[in-house]
């Protein structure tokens, strides 16, 4: 058997283990066909992937590593090394992959919402809506990158903008419950808009009827309750305090 031969045969079986959830036998068949051909990349970028799977993502980027050195313009091991090392917190230098993956392929969508995340985790709020904006543009049919940006915008306080956001996510997937909830939390708690507040707390409701009772969401609901029960008594109050005064005026 020649080595190629035996090589594509190992990766082939390890492919097998690796679908199967196989993942140690997998590791063991890519291993050696890394042995019988160390200058091909499949072995190491396959292998990665399984210790990715296993959460051993420092294993993962030495393997990642040998590969990009064997071909250093493949932005497919690129992106997996940023987003490897984004699992280990490793911002700065996963920013660093990410921007180069954009540099080899500037219309890879992924690439930039792999970047926001990260310039999310740098408290680089403006550069985070910035780059999921371009990845939105690359897939506007995505609903969790309008979340995604939903969540930035609130974090950095434009209020407004994080709703328009949720409304979009909404209008492309408007059967999700927790997209409402999450609406329901920017209209009640940061806009004082509570009956839009309430209208998509019972629409969620609605949608998921057999959500967690100990869901924060539930909690403003019944917030939102009371505080509809409080406008009604402060409208009595206010409607005898104007009676009484009239009574006063005609007497």
């Amino acid at each position: 058997m020649s080595n190629t031969y035996r090589y594509e045969f190992l990766i082939s079986e390890g492919l097998e283990e690796e679908i199967n959830g196989n993942y140690d036998e997998a590791i063991k068949k890519y291993s050696d066909a890394i042995i019988s051909i160390p200058y091909k990349t499949c072995g190491y970028y396959y292998r990665s992937f399984c210790f990715i799977d296993q959460l051993n993502y420092k294993s993962a980027i030495d393997d990642l590593n040998i590969a990009i050195l064997l071909n250093p313009k493949s932005y497919f091991f690129i992106i997996e090394r940023g987003s490897a090392k984004l699992a280990l917190k490793e911002y700065k230098s996963a920013l660093s992959d990410f921007n180069e993956v954009i540099k080899l392929n500037p219309n890879n969508k992924d690439a930039y919402e792999l970047r926001g995340i990260t310039k999310e985790n740098l408290n680089d709020f403006e550069g985070a809506i910035d780059d999921y904006g371009i990845a939105i543009l690359l897939n506007p049919d995505d609903h969790y990158l309008f979340e995604k940006r939903a969540l930035v915008k609130e974090m950095s306080g434009e209020f407004h903008g994080a709703e328009k956001d949720l409304s979009l996510a909404i209008k492309i997937h408007p059967f999700k419950a927790d997209l409402y909830f999450k609406r329901s939390d920017i209209r009640g708690l940061k806009l004082e808009d509570y009956t839009g507040a309430i209208n998509d707390l019972n629409r969620g409701l609605e949608l998921d009827p057999n959500i967690n009772p100990i869901c924060e969401d539930l909690y403003f609901k019944e917030a939102f309750r009371i505080y509809k029960e409080q406008n009604k008594l402060l409208k009595k109050v206010a409607t005898k305090r104007l009676s009484s005064t009239l009574d006063l005026n005609l007497s």
